[in-house]
């Protein structure tokens, strides 16, 4: 299994190519590109709430963070999900994890929950 780097993370198109060993197969492809537009949901929600904070008291901007916590978070194993994904282009699934809950998800969801506890 390989690690993904900070840039990796910052440089989306880069996650498909993590994995140093990897065939890029069109199933490979297709995968890196579901977890390349997971990423890329992540980091606009990020930017919304840094250009407008107070877009997370709005009930679509916290169903997707929430749908996208619960992506990045769980451990559960099925088609289309973090670890079958990882799993599949031969990356870390729990780094994948820490370092988007690092540079993104971790202040979406503080704040939230700032927003929530102040209503």
């Amino acid at each position: 299994m390989h690690s993904i780097e900070k840039s990796q993370l910052n440089n989306t198109h880069q996650v498909f190519l993590a994995a140093q060993n990897m065939t890029p197969t069109p199933e490979k492809q297709l995968w890196a590109a579901v977890l390349r537009q997971a990423i890329q949901d992540l980091k606009k929600l990020h930017r919304q709430m840094l250009k407008t904070p107070y877009v997370v008291s709005d009930k679509k901007f916290k169903r997707e963070a929430r749908c996208l916590q619960y992506y990045f978070t769980t451990n559960d194993v099925y088609d289309g999900g973090l670890h079958f994904i990882c799993f599949y282009l031969n990356l870390e699934a729990e780094n994948v994890q820490l370092k988007i809950a690092a540079q993104y998800l971790n202040s979406i969801m503080e704040r939230i929950k700032r927003v929530e506890m102040a209503h």
